[in-house]
């Protein structure tokens, strides 16, 4: 089984994937963050093709290995999906697409991000203003909705790419 999030930077993926842990066997928790941190800087966003080439390493390894799976990415578009589509569709994998509603709400998740880092917890660099003005979280949220509004696609995509599937609402994971 493959669960994998969509959601915002703040909206709860982690503390859901940290739930999900004690409750599903054999389960490997997958996420950018913790290879950008590996390699030496969390809010590194520079070296996304080689993070990635590792993320979907571990992903297929992980599939091989017969372990259920929580990759915790915010997934936000059908491009950052393709690559754990095809590999769940390969391993004829039965997938849960984990959608995180507090999305809807970036001033939540900011609030989230802004207690963690002033807690001391390291990051990836989602308050920073983008060219727009814009919060990085506040651009995901804006995604987010995107993706909401044809969520038919999103069924077709996990309906082509896995054995079964289902889609999981998440109103909202540790406030």
């Amino acid at each position: 089984m493959v669960y994998f999030s969509i959601g915002c930077s703040g909206s709860g993926k982690s503390y859901y994937g940290n739930q999900l842990k004690s409750k599903v066997k054999n389960l490997e928790i997958i996420c950018p963050d913790d290879v950008r941190a590996e390699m030496g800087d969390i809010s590194d966003q520079s070296k996304g093709k080689e993070v990635f080439s590792k993320i979907y390493q571990q992903l297929e390894a992980a599939m091989k290995a017969g372990k259920n799976i929580y990759y915790s990415a915010t997934n936000l578009t059908k491009k950052s999906r393709v690559s754990l589509m095809a590999l769940c569709k390969e391993y004829q994998q039965d997938v849960t697409a984990v959608v995180f509603l507090t999305s809807y709400r970036p001033d939540i998740c900011e609030n989230r991000v802004k207690k963690d880092l002033a807690g001391g917890v390291n990051r990836s660099n989602t308050m920073v203003k983008t060219d727009t003005g814009k919060t990085v979280v506040q651009m995901q949220a804006e995604k987010f909705r995107q993706q909401m509004k044809d969520i038919s696609s999103l069924e077709k995509e996990l309906k082509e790419n896995s054995k079964s599937y289902k889609i999981d609402y998440i109103e909202c994971a540790k406030e």
